[in-house]
């Protein structure tokens, strides 16, 4: 290891002068070591880092020093709010002051998405028609002066630090838009919240960003290395970024912040009236749009044999493999509205009134094209389906697609464009190997290292696998009772301290809810969706011996440590829906190149999600719980090796009355 690194790493270093119980590890300096070498020699780096290396530090210390060296930039990027939080708050703070005692002062930062941010051109102008937003008969007066008082009060007018709530219709009024900025032409520049932040970005040594907002294109052209963490969900972040949706409820909106036939307002009846007749063409414009948004949206529904009964009771998605027959009378419509809307903003001497009307032209351009694209279903190179979610609201419909494979496209976006991009989870690798990884994503030539986690697994943890429950794929019903069950008894089992249940179905995490909330558990019982997920993982940690029913958001991105989380039920192999179109779609790729897609994608997938819920359970060296495993396909199928052999050996309860005397031997 360089000596620079050493005087962090070792075990008198500047790390150990800042964190408490410091031990140095050799995985940790290890890393540390492959990121100085892969910046120094502009290479790509893949690491899996196993829980408790401390990998954060292990980039972020050669990054730093690199970056303070060579007068560089880097930009790391997250999938999860909760590690953005933890970079921003405690390691970026630790390794500032580290390097503090060698002199070297460094710059970071954290840049959200624009639409975060207040834009005080549109509060400025919000508060002169406060009346007109204020539909549900809240007082405008209040409401507004509350957000002026903010604006003026707060460092970064970012909507997650205000001290009161914003409804949604307010803050779409308020916030920036990237479309819709003046940037140098507007008259607040000097105080915009947004081009203050980006400001501190541009100045930043390290900036913080999550990924979505990396590939968004966004203002960091100009930074010189990328760390993905969490870097697992690359394909997908990608994905979302290379495709696209539109949703009935989407583009309705659009069109009504234009103008609205109902209540005769929007952007159109805040423009000078120097032209009546185009005004009005545009009016009947927007509204012969909005007429048709719903036949629309209904015909592709039946096209694609989504309107049944039983269908539209709960939200699903549906593949569309060949052109769509429904008729478009959506499309003109839009592209008219923006040709008229091209023409007004001709006329308009206002700057701002021009760009505003000039965004919402390119909406309803984007829209169109969209359709058009989903229409043809060019199934050469991209999946399309349909999607139904249900909301208080009602129905949503939406048309989307997605690459069926991101490796070109990330090869040439990412790793050709950048001298050093480095990608670390604690979950990349089958076992041991990163290749199935790299392919993936479009990498080949690189350093790479898998890294165990230090942590003692088979003193530390127990893994029971239950003999009890029905196959979920032979016997659904019979499974979902006998999950239900064997959740019951493991609280029971758990004396003290939290538990996590894992699920890959909204539907039986509901039933569930439903089932323990009627038994009256003797503890605090939360599910998914009942609060924001920072805010109910923060109530989770407070009780320290809560109940948790989660899905997606709970399987990855998590840290809680202590008793507080104590057991992790998994209860069922989280593979994909079969059914899935874009996962459908990309196991016909593979086929046609003569892959096993089960094999060499699916399985994959599933057993780093597997891992990725096995890892919320220890989080320190002096964590100690249980993993229950409610699938039975792990111990029957030919498969289930793959899941058993990707996590560490641990001890083994084989029974209920074994897993109570492992927590029964805790105490």
């Amino acid at each position: 290891m360089p000596p620079e690194l050493q005087r962090f790493f070792s075990a008198n270093g500047l790390l150990a002068a800042s964190v408490r119980n410091f031990e140095p590890r050799t995985q940790q300096t290890d890393m540390a070591g492959l990121m100085a070498r892969a910046l120094d020699e502009k290479r790509h780096l893949v690491v899996e880092a196993g829980t408790g290396i401390g990998k954060s530090l292990a980039y972020l210390v050669p990054a730093a020093l690199w970056c303070l060296k060579e007068k560089k930039k880097t930009v790391v990027a997250t999938y999860t709010k909760a590690l953005q939080e933890q970079l921003l708050k405690k390691d970026m703070p630790l390794l500032a002051s580290a390097l503090g005692q060698l002199g070297l002062k460094l710059n970071y930062h954290l840049l959200m998405g624009s639409e975060n941010y207040l834009c005080l051109r549109r509060l400025e102008k919000a508060a002169k028609r406060g009346p007109e937003l204020f539909a549900d008969g809240s007082s405008p007066a209040q409401m507004m002066q509350q957000l002026l008082d903010w604006a003026g009060a707060s460092e970064t007018a970012m909507r997650n630090d205000a001290p009161f709530k914003i409804p949604e219709y307010v803050w779409e009024e308020v916030r920036r838009e990237s479309d819709l900025c003046l940037h140098a032409k507007c008259p607040h520049r000097a105080a915009c919240p947004y081009a203050r932040e980006l400001d501190k970005a541009r100045r930043a040594d390290i900036l913080i960003a999550n990924q979505h907002l990396f590939f968004s294109g966004m203002p960091l052209k100009h930074f010189d290395a990328v760390i993905f963490d969490e870097a697992h969900n690359l394909e997908e972040a990608s994905s979302r970024f290379l495709g696209f949706s539109l949703s009935d409820t989407a583009l309705t909106r659009t069109l009504e912040r234009i103008f609205n036939p109902s209540t005769s307002r929007g952007l159109l009846t805040r423009l000078p009236q120097d032209n009546p007749d185009l005004r009005e063409e545009l009016e009947q414009a927007v509204s012969s749009a909005l007429f048709e948004v719903d036949p629309f949206f209904s015909a592709i529904r039946r096209n694609v044999g989504m309107e049944t009964a039983q269908q539209l009771r709960e939200s699903a998605e549906k593949r569309v493999i060949a052109p769509c027959a429904a008729e478009d009378a959506l499309s003109p419509k839009l592209s008219l509205t923006a040709a008229l809307l091209g023409m007004a903003a001709e006329d308009l001497e206002d700057e701002g009134e021009a760009a505003e009307v000039n965004a919402f032209r390119f909406r309803c351009l984007e829209a169109a094209s969209k359709i058009k694209r989903f229409l043809a279903c060019d199934t050469s190179a991209s999946a399309f389906w349909v999607s139904v979610t249900f909301r208080r609201r009602g129905l949503s419909t939406a048309i989307n697609s997605a690459p069926v494979e991101v490796a070109q496209p990330l090869k040439k976006a990412l790793f050709d464009s950048y001298g050093t991009v480095a990608l670390t989870s604690a979950t990349l690798a089958i076992e041991g190997s990163l290749d199935s990884y790299k392919s993936g994503i479009g990498l080949s030539n690189c350093l790479e290292a898998v890294l165990d986690s230090p942590f003692d697994y088979k003193r530390q943890a127990a893994v029971y696998i239950s003999e009890k429950t029905a196959d979920p794929k032979e016997n659904p019903s019979r499974y979902e009772e006998t999950v239900i069950s064997e959740i019951q008894d493991i609280i029971r089992a758990v004396p003290d301290g939290g538990v996590f249940a894992l699920f890959t179905s909204r539907a039986l995490l509901e039933k569930t809810y439903r089932s323990l909330s009627a038994s009256g558990p003797r503890r605090r019982l939360y599910r998914q969706g009942e609060m924001p997920p920072l805010q109910l993982l923060r109530e989770f940690k407070k009780d320290g011996n809560a109940v948790l029913l989660g899905t997606d958001t709970f399987w990855q991105g998590v840290d809680v440590q202590g008793k507080a989380l104590s057991c992790v039920i998994i209860t069922r192999l989280p593979f994909m829906s079969p059914s899935d179109p874009l996962e459908e779609a990309r196991q016909e790729h593979l086929a046609l190149e003569g892959k096993n897609a089960f094999n060499c994608y699916s399985l994959p997938r599933a057993v780093i999600k597997f891992r990725q819920g096995f890892g919320r359970l220890i989080r320190s060296s002096q964590d100690r719980g249980a993993v229950a495993i409610l699938d039975p396909r792990v111990r029957t199928k030919f498969y289930g090796p793959a899941f058993l052999y990707s996590i560490p050996k641990c001890g083994a309860a084989r029974s209920m009355a074994e897993l109570e005397r492992f927590f029964s031997q805790g105490k």
